[in-house]
This record gives C-alpha cells, structure tokens and sequence, in this order.
C-alpha cells in the first residue's frame, strides 16, 4: 500500500510539468505608439490599463476605445537619466476617491 501510494505520487510529480509545458501563451501587441511606457495597473473587470509614461504622462487604454489622451491633473515629472515616473511604482486608483479629480 505504501509503494503504491509513492508512486502514484511520483507519477503525479513527474506528469505534472509536461502539463504546464502544453499551456500555450498568446502575445497580442495592444499600443505601439508609446514613448518610454513605465508603469502599468490592470483595472479591474477588465475596465482597461492604466499607464504611465517616463515623462510624466498618465494614459487610460481600453480594447474597445484604444488609448484615450493624457489625463489631466497628474503632477509634474522631471525625467532625467532613469528617474520620471519611476518612483511612482505602479498607477494606483482609489474607489473612495472616485470623481475627486
């Protein structure tokens, strides 16, 4: 019982990657037209992304809209050597906040 319990497990342990090797990935360029993008948030329910640019610049891209025009209000960014938007991280949105500019 015991070996047959081991190799059951060692089976299991040996099909296990060739099944994630059968996954396959899918790349689909979605925006080939931006300059030093930096930073991106995934909206959720698939409402979009959210992007920064190395200069400062925050855009929204949606797949039915496509890249909507800067969004106003960001603060402004001094870009030099890597530095921009870099210490920003990663874009966040705030629900509480929502339609508060």
């Amino acid at each position: 019982m015991r070996q047959t319990i081991t190799l059951m497990i060692a089976l299991t342990a040996l099909l296990l990657p060739a099944a994630a090797l059968a996954a396959r990935e899918r790349v689909e360029v979605l925006q080939n037209q931006l300059e030093h993008p930096w930073a991106l948030a995934f909206l959720p329910d698939d409402r979009g992304i959210l992007m920064t640019l190395r200069g400062g610049e925050l855009r929204l891209w949606q797949r039915d809209k496509g890249l909507a025009p800067a969004i106003s209000g960001v603060p402004q960014v001094w870009a030099n050597g890597q530095g921009g938007c870099l210490t920003w991280r990663w874009p966040r949105i705030s629900p509480s906040r929502a339609g508060s500019g």
